[in-house]
């Protein structure tokens, strides 16, 4: 089978949990001739993540690009693993998320199955023991792609494949208008 590269952006905003991130992402299962890159993308004023992101280094498997991109836009740092990556494929996972080990062996599955520009996958929440009832029984915090009749419409970006070939996605890049509004 044909060699398939594949970069991970993270992107970061003085959140001590993206070593957990990265640390679940060393964990993964890689399908035979896959390599991987991580690229995190510190979107902070300093470069607070840069250190604990240097740690890391030793423990990975894999490249770790880290990026600077000092102005506070969760686009602009969407902007940056668009504009980093050189794989053949870029998945984004958010630097509160921790990744199980079939994570991207699913998004490839999926992407090469169905042949599909872009895979967005559930992100599920998990409260701890102190949450509100109310919380854990609304699970505010989960996300899931929306359906309409077979295709999706809508989904967000914390968990993503994206063929970066693709027509629909090469040369484009995140609003920056929208980059500090929630969403991107």
């Amino acid at each position: 089978s044909t060699p398939v590269s594949v970069d991970i952006g993270i992107c970061t905003y003085r959140r001590p949990a993206v070593v957990a991130t990265l640390t679940s992402l060393f964990e993964l299962d890689i399908p035979q001739g896959v390599t991987v890159r991580l690229i995190v993308a510190d979107n902070d004023a300093e470069p607070s993540a840069k250190a604990s992101i240097d740690n890391l280094r030793k423990a990975s498997p894999f490249e770790i690009i880290y990026v600077h991109c000092p102005k506070s836009n969760i686009s602009i740092a969407r902007n940056a693993c668009l504009s980093t990556s050189q794989a053949e494929y870029l998945a984004f996972i958010d630097d509160d998320e921790t990744a199980p080990r079939e994570w991207l062996s699913e998004l490839l599955q999926t992407a090469q199955k169905t042949g599909a520009e872009a895979v967005l996958g559930p992100v599920t929440a998990i409260y701890k023991s102190t949450a509100p009832d109310w919380m854990r029984k609304g699970d505010f915090h989960s996300t899931f792609p929306v359906w309409v009749k077979g295709e999706i419409i809508t989904g967000y970006t914390c968990n993503t494949l994206l063929r970066m070939s693709a027509p629909s996605v090469a040369g484009r890049r995140f609003a920056l208008s929208l980059g500090q509004s929630g969403g991107e």
